[in-house]
């Protein structure tokens, strides 16, 4: 596995960007294994940090209100 060293905020930017790129899917039920190669997917998308940032911004200042739930659930 390749070793990649980001600082925080690069980190909850690809976080925010694989949670709002599920948001916008069809299918919003998914597992943690998911989520997590969701944001890896982010990783690959998105390797300007500058372009990166502007993005999140622009997520997080968006007038609705984004609502996430976990339902978290055995099987």
């Amino acid at each position: 596995m390749e070793k990649i060293f980001i600082d925080r905020e690069n980190g909850i930017a690809y976080t925010v960007l694989a949670i709002y790129s599920i948001y916008h899917s069809a299918n919003k039920e998914r597992t943690i294994n998911e989520l997590v190669d969701e944001i890896r997917t982010m990783f690959d998308v998105h390797n300007n940090q500058e372009q990166l940032m502007k993005l999140m911004k622009r997520i997080m200042s968006k007038k609705e209100k984004l609502m996430i739930t976990v339902d978290v659930k055995v099987k």
